[in-house]
């Protein structure tokens, strides 16, 4: 919960969530998260969308978030951390709506997702996101590929720490993150700044 308690700081709120039925180790940590970035293919009814109809727009989904119907061109990224049991590490799982809080099509989350990643293809940009059910919810969800997550935070907690010692786990969410986020253009150097700042 620490990282509920920096974000509430900064401004950019996370919030810890728990089942209703107390379900060990099935808690998880969501972030709401506005990009300004435009789609350029014409957006379509929700019905049309992979990932589920009418009951997942974002107000059905969340109603405590606001959405500005002003500009069509803004999405809100939901974002969700749960623990991966079987990978043994976070999983990023997140759905993205429209300002009138319908979920973007299959299509508006490529280019979407493309107009923030360094990739050549759809082929290319499925290998590292993927449609799966949320572990929690149980809901449609995209995820993050969490396949190589322990390779390469093994490799940046040995650049971070040449003893090989472990990060601390505030300490390696916000690294966790800045590598997983990035591939949906989450920015976490507020984030990393403000505990920096707690801890020095």
């Amino acid at each position: 919960k620490a990282i509920e308690a920096l974000g509430s700081e900064i401004g950019e709120p996370w919030e810890w969530r728990e089942p209703h039925d107390d379900t060990p180790g099935l808690a998880y940590i969501r972030r709401v998260e506005p990009v300004s970035r435009a789609c350029s293919c014409p957006k379509e009814e929700a019905h049309h969308n992979g990932s589920g109809g009418d009951d997942d727009r974002l107000e059905d989904a969340d109603p405590t978030v606001a959405v500005s119907a002003d500009d069509q061109s803004s999405h809100t990224y939901v974002v969700d951390v749960v623990y991966s049991t079987g990978f043994s590490v976070p999983v990023l799982c997140f759905n993205v709506y429209h300002s009138d809080g319908s979920l973007l099509s299959l299509e508006e989350v490529w280019q979407d997702l493309a107009a923030c990643c360094d990739v050549k293809g759809p082929t290319e940009l499925w290998s590292r996101v993927t449609q799966d059910e949320h572990p929690v919810t149980c809901c449609p969800v995209f995820r993050v590929h969490p396949c190589e997550t322990q390779t390469v935070m093994r490799e940046l907690t040995s650049s971070r720490s040449p003893s090989g010692g472990r990060l601390e786990p505030t300490a390696y969410f916000i690294s966790w993150l800045s590598v997983l986020g990035s591939v949906i253009g989450i920015n976490t150097s507020r984030l990393r700044q403000a505990y920096l700042s707690s801890v020095s």
